[in-house]
């Protein structure tokens, strides 16, 4: 009952938010349609993913519109009919929110060959495309040769190598495709790594054993090697790439190296036998991608703006990455006086020369005005924090939020909310074209120039060039101390994350030293030496296979954040309870089995404590109950992760009424039958208020029950995004018994669900319309026959014709499973599927796709190739269809 009252008071507040974000959605539409009208006068038409995605956002209008009509007419005496419509509300602002996202993920409009604008193209010249591509086809480079591209920073030229890297992996004519994103501090070694690991190659001790693997792999071979963002000269044969010079090989083999640069002298370091400049954009090009981002809307808000939109895109010189976030930064500036701000403060950092060795600083004050646009003190704050990971590395978005969170720049008492809020910024930086997607739904990628651009702006400008120092990612083996003595000193944040450094012991004579130092991911074979560093309040050593606490912790009293997860210590020592500043402790992942009684309970600032163990085996956990007991009385806490295998742990956990459990790992529990989710703690108001990730690992239990509990008939896991299934050979279905509600109704928010090792588990038929699940992998579950085993929907009539099935789901992962013969019916959609992997599943014949169903968003089926050659189409026109999307693993 507390619930039902809980959810019909914030009735309202969810309908406002429903608004406010249908009213911004509806906006943007209108962009979208504004702009494919504007294409269609130059015989330009709207792409598949822009009419999938209008679709998508008027069905959601609609029902908003359902849900506002339905609580103007609703009875006010009934409660449950409030609570309804709040819980619908809630729901559809999540799809909404992703319907936002997705908008920077796709192009709006496309120019067929025989177009007014292609025959422009043609009069002034063949595109950069074709030009590589002729290259490539040149018969004047005899079958192989080094062919450069170059230009300034931002100009386009990975976007560009990436058109080619697509195009190569379908012609027939080469047998292996290999890119390589090679980025400012790369070295012969890591592109031998990334070569062994996508093609699986045996590894090798030193770089000529290395080289001869590699070379004795591609020597035979038709190949295209694409490195993207080269900053010198990378020697070729010690990488093991065999002689595109015909000289020194002639013979049948087709080989082909294509790099980018932003300097014309590497393309001559690097014998290139073909040099492309990618330029900046000019005239009509320029002013067309400016307007796109900008939007019509507001073109149109006054006679003015078209006419101080050419100002704009002239002092942006032509650059398209300055184009487009400075016009997606414009587009809600619908008065003039904004417009006249803007081109006065790019007048002011006029971009004068673009120089073509590298970045001009003037591009950096150039792109600054975008991030000042940023209309949020905290968000411009986060978003400086991107650079501090490696460039053109994925960044976790977990693992960035907590980051925010740690630093105070996300402050808010509730955990649950702080997530929620960090997962607002990172969308509302894609929007804004500032973050790009990759193809795993939780990461994200940072532009080369744009982290350049940070890093410029935390370091004031260039003027404080230690403020901020990082040289993350840079395979750094060991601290020169000579050169880091100043740094030590005067850096307030420092990044070293990402490396292969095995000791840590800087040599300084500051006792205070940064205020944040990012060690993550490094191989310390000795613990690090950080006692002198008294003024850390950040510090994350996690993924840093530390065996044994690091005691030089326990001097830094100022300590607010530690992150040390994935080490492989198991006990935590008496001597922390003197970081009585402690607000976060993050031990995920590792095997701790032992705390000391009463550590705990004089950490008064603690906050959150993370033990969940997602991946290590564990047998015993000795610190329970005592840690509950502790964590009970601290007034601050609030959020615990926790690991369970024994019965009478969950009847504590049903005690519990000030710790809020946000991730649970329930393991090894001998619990034959059927494990119910009511009937315990988890039916309980504050586990389905705040849990977001649970994990089954080894029960032996048969099946696991969502069933009605009479004391709450409406429960659901409101904040669930995460389930896990692992090693459970014993569970046989997940039951849905009695239960008013449906699966999208209890599982709102399921963005993930993993299932490994469930040798009797047949199908998970109740997934199809889960709003928001993205990610889905089934691996070694003998049983599995069908995924979706049949077509009962399992969704309420009065919500059966307004959704969509799999609405979210980007990508399916399919491994070992030897009796698979059919995901689901051809008559389900995918409306955002992107990727789809397929490995040893020999009896999966065909796929759930025909000509008119072809998911709009596909980008890769990856597969063996002797399983693609096998698979049954509807007819040769689907084969071919598909056959562009095929990659081998």
């Amino acid at each position: 009952m507390i619930k039902l009252i809980t959810y019909h008071l914030s009735a309202n507040n969810n309908l406002r938010e429903l608004e406010l974000a249908k009213e911004q959605l509806v906006s943007i539409k209108d962009e979208v349609n504004t702009t494919i009208e504007e294409a269609k006068r130059q015989n330009g038409v709207s792409t598949q993913e822009a009419k999938d995605w209008l679709d998508q956002v008027n069905t959601i209008e609609e029902e908003v519109n359902v849900i506002r009509e339905r609580f103007r007419q609703r009875p006010h005496c009934l409660f449950l009919t409030k609570y309804k419509i709040s819980k619908v509300a809630q729901r559809n602002l999540e799809e909404m929110k992703s319907l936002l996202a997705r908008r920077a993920d796709f192009e709006v409009v496309e120019f067929p060959m025989a177009t007014a604008r292609n025959v422009l193209k043609v009069v002034e010249g063949p595109t950069n495309l074709e030009m590589v591509m002729n290259f490539v086809k040149d018969d004047e480079m005899q079958m192989q040769g080094v062919i450069g591209i170059w230009g300034v920073g931002g100009v386009g030229k990975t976007h560009l190598l990436k058109q080619v890297h697509s195009s190569l992996a379908q012609d027939p004519s080469f047998d292996v495709v290999i890119f390589v994103t090679c980025s400012k501090e790369c070295s012969e070694e890591r592109i031998q790594n990334e070569i062994v690991k996508k093609f699986r190659l045996p590894r090798s001790s030193g770089l000529q054993s290395q080289a001869k693997t590699i070379n004795n792999f591609l020597k035979e071979k038709n190949f295209a090697f694409l490195l993207d963002d080269i900053w010198g000269r990378l020697d070729l044969d010690l990488i093991g790439v065999p002689s595109c010079n015909v000289t020194d090989s002639p013979g049948q083999w087709k080989r082909k190296v294509i790099l980018t640069t932003r300097f014309e002298e590497v393309c001559g370091a690097m014998e290139v036998k073909k040099k492309i400049q990618v330029e900046c954009l000019k005239g009509d090009k320029a002013m067309f991608l400016f307007e796109e981002k900008v939007g019509n809307e507001t073109m149109q808000a006054h006679p003015l703006i078209p006419k101080l939109a050419q100002e704009v895109v002239k002092e942006l010189g032509g650059l398209p990455l300055a184009l487009i976030v400075t016009g997606r930064a414009m587009r809600d500036q619908k008065d003039p006086r904004e417009w006249y701000y803007a081109i006065n403060i790019l007048k002011k950092r006029r971009l004068n020369v673009l120089e073509s060795s590298g970045m001009n600083e003037s591009i950096l004050r150039m792109l600054k005005y975008s991030y000042e646009n940023l209309n949020n003190s905290a968000l411009k704050e986060c978003f400086l924090c991107c650079a501090l990971w490696p460039e053109d590395g994925e960044i976790k978005k977990r693992e960035l939020i907590y980051c925010w969170i740690g630093l105070g720049l996300i402050n808010e008492v509730d955990m649950k909310d702080a997530i929620n809020i960090g997962y607002n910024y990172i969308s509302r930086l894609q929007v804004a074209n500032m973050l790009e997607p990759t193809e795993s739904y939780d990461e994200v990628k940072l532009h080369d120039v744009i982290r350049e651009m940070l890093l410029w702006i935390a370091c004031e400008e260039g003027k404080n060039k230690y403020k901020w120092f990082v040289q993350a990612g840079i395979r750094l083996k060991a601290i020169p101390q000579n050169t880091y003595t100043e740094i030590w000193s005067t850096s307030e944040i420092i990044s070293l994350m990402n490396n292969e450094l095995d000791t840590f012991s800087p040599l300084t004579d500051n006792p205070s030293g940064p205020s944040v130092l990012m060690l993550q991911r490094n191989l310390l074979k000795s613990d690090p030496e950080i006692g002198n560093f008294k003024g850390l309040k950040y510090l994350d050593l996690s993924w840093c296979n530390l065996s044994s606490f690091p005691m030089g912790i326990c001097e830094l009293t100022n300590i607010q954040f530690l992150n040390l997860s994935g080490n492989k210590f198991t006990s935590l020592p008496m001597g922390m309870e003197l970081l009585t500043k402690l607000q976060y402790l993050l031990l995920r992942g590792t095997a701790i089995t032992k705390i000391p009684k009463g550590l705990l309970s004089q950490l008064k600032e603690l906050k959150v404590l993370d033990l969940y163990n997602f991946w290590k085996r564990l047998q015993n956990v000795e610190y329970l109950p005592s840690v509950l007991n502790e964590l009970e009385c601290l007034s601050k806490f609030s959020s615990l992760g926790i690991n369970i295998n024994q019965e009478d742990q969950l009847q504590k956990l049903n005690n519990l009424t000030q710790v809020p459990i946000m991730s649970l790992k329930i393991f090894m529990l001998s619990n034959p039958g059927s494990f119910s989710m009511f009937s315990n703690f988890l039916g309980t108001n504050q586990v389905q208020e705040n849990l977001n990730e649970l994990f089954f690992h080894k029960c032996s239990f048969e099946s696991i029950e969502m069933e009605r509990n009479g004391e709450n008939p409406n429960w659901h896991f409101e904040n669930l995004e995460t389930i896990l299934l692992s090693e459970m050979i014993y569970l046989k279905q997940i039951l849905w018994k009695g239960v008013t509600l449906t699966p999208m109704d209890m599982l709102p928010r399921l963005r993930s669900l993993s299932i490994d090792y469930c040798k009797s588990l047949q199908s998970i038929s109740w997934i199809v319309y889960l709003p928001c699940l993205e990610d889905l992998s089934i691996i070694r579950c003998k049983s599995f026959e069908q995924v979706v085993a049949t077509d009962e929907a399992m969704i309420s009539e009065e919500n059966a014709e307004l959704v969509l099935p799999f609405p979210s789901l980007t990508r399916i992962l399919l491994c070992y499973l030897p009796n698979l013969q059919s995901i689901c019916s051809p008559t389900y959609t995918f409306p955002s599927l992107q990727n789809i992997y397929i490995i040893g599943c020999p009896e999966l014949m065909k796929l759930p796709f025909k000509q008119q169903s072809m998911p709009p968003k596909l980008r890769s089926i990856v597969a063996e190739v002797e399983w693609w050659r096998g698979v049954e189409w509807e007819d040769e026109s689907v084969k071919s269809s598909f056959q562009p999307f095929f990659k081998r693993p």
